[in-house]
């Protein structure tokens, strides 16, 4: 009979802080998206915080918007709304209506040290970010591809489509 090993199964401050830093035997990266095989400027390149802050709040006034007109501008059908949206879109063209004003894409990432893949992000992995982003503070704290939370956990990443 294998033994319990308690050590094992106990996680600890490193696991739960490793996704900000660089994985291990990897040098220090010039510009976002390198590890990632991503260009650094161009189509394809990791998109800046503005644009995708840009792209956020263009996405919420129009679910906002749609909300008003429907329901009256309660919250949780502003939410919800705005949750239908992401996943519906990102899952179905790999872009919102917000994204694609400003010129940005969600693509998968195979895994850390691999390229982009120029695919949309599966309808699971889309409902996880989607939720991530409504809880708000994942997608604030950022590593150094601008990957949020939600991007690392979903296995995106947001690039420029101009």
């Amino acid at each position: 009979m294998p033994s319990f090993r308690y050590s094992r199964y106990v996680i600890s401050r490193e696991d739960l802080g490793s996704w900000l830093t660089d994985p291990p035997g990897s040098s220090a990266t010039s510009y976002p998206g390198e590890s990632l095989g991503l260009p650094q400027t161009g189509r394809g390149s990791v998109a800046g915080v503005g644009r995708r802050f840009l792209a956020l709040w263009i996405d919420w006034g129009l679910c906002y918007l749609l909300s008003y007109i429907l329901f009256d501008a309660h919250p949780l059908w502003v939410l919800g709304i705005f949750a239908t949206e992401q996943i519906v879109g990102l899952s179905c063209v790999g872009t919102t209506l917000g994204k694609v004003i400003v010129g940005l894409h969600v693509r998968t990432v195979r895994s850390h040290g691999k390229s982009a893949v120029w695919a949309k992000p599966a309808v699971f992995l889309s409902i996880i970010r989607t939720a991530l982003v409504c809880l708000v503070v994942p997608a604030l704290i950022m590593n150094s591809d601008r990957r949020g939370f939600h991007d690392v956990v979903a296995r995106t990443v947001v690039v420029t489509a101009k």
